[in-house]
């Protein structure tokens, strides 16, 4: 199922471990992916009824449930699959991930195209751009685009969500959400998990994530 949360913007909710994947407009029948999670039938499901293809695939980080579809797509429509450059061995550790939780799922990786901090795509006429934010995981992203930021698992509007996993940099997390805060509270936050929200009301009303910022690890 397919909902737009943003104009421009429909978010595809699947997977067996349940992430945001969002549809961009990229112009009259074509769309960019913020995000591939491990239902890709679902994804191109939502394509179809939107009456859109992909031209490209922007990952925020490189874990299974953001990766899992990337190469359904990259081989159905030959097109570059986008991953920050420190989360490749991430993204290579998904099954191995997926083993130790005890789930049966499996993922085959594309071949990335492999980018860093500033990187920009034009979608639509307007500018995607990686913003890296490490800590949830090395190459953790947010991408900003028309008053839009995509957040990954970095920031929720609600909680801290999955900002507990281990091997996680709190600090890391912590500097990062503090850093990119003057953006956070002019954009429409869009996560990699649960509903899409104003950064504005989220810093007031997510006491969760207040509260993470101003306890030290």
């Amino acid at each position: 199922m397919v909902e737009q949360v943003g104009h421009g913007i429909w978010v595809v909710r699947a997977g067996a471990i349940v992430a945001n994947s969002y549809i961009l407009d990229a112009g009259p029948g074509h769309a960019v992916l913020v995000d591939a999670g491990m239902d890709g039938e679902a994804i191109q499901d939502a394509l179809t009824s939107l009456d859109r293809v992909p031209v490209a695939i922007c990952c925020t980080h490189g874990h299974f449930d953001h990766v899992g579809s990337a190469r359904f797509f990259v081989e159905r429509y030959a097109i570059p699959a986008y991953l920050p450059r420190l989360d490749l061995r991430v993204a290579k550790t998904g099954n191995g991930l997926l083993m130790l939780m005890r789930r049966r799922d499996r993922i085959t990786l594309p071949n990335f195209e492999l980018v860093d901090d500033g990187f920009t795509l034009h979608v639509g006429g307007s500018p995607l751009r990686y913003h890296h934010t490490p800590g949830h995981t090395p190459g953790s992203s947010m991408l900003s685009w028309c008053g839009a930021l995509f957040t990954g698992d970095t920031l929720y509007s609600r909680g801290m969500g999955l900002a507990r996993r281990p091997n996680e940099d709190l600090d890391g997390i912590r500097t990062s959400i503090q850093r990119m805060w003057p953006m956070i509270v002019k954009h429409q936050i869009h996560p990699g998990h649960g509903p899409s929200g104003e950064g504005a009301v989220i810093v007031v009303q997510n006491t969760a994530l207040r509260t993470f910022l101003e306890t030290p690890c």
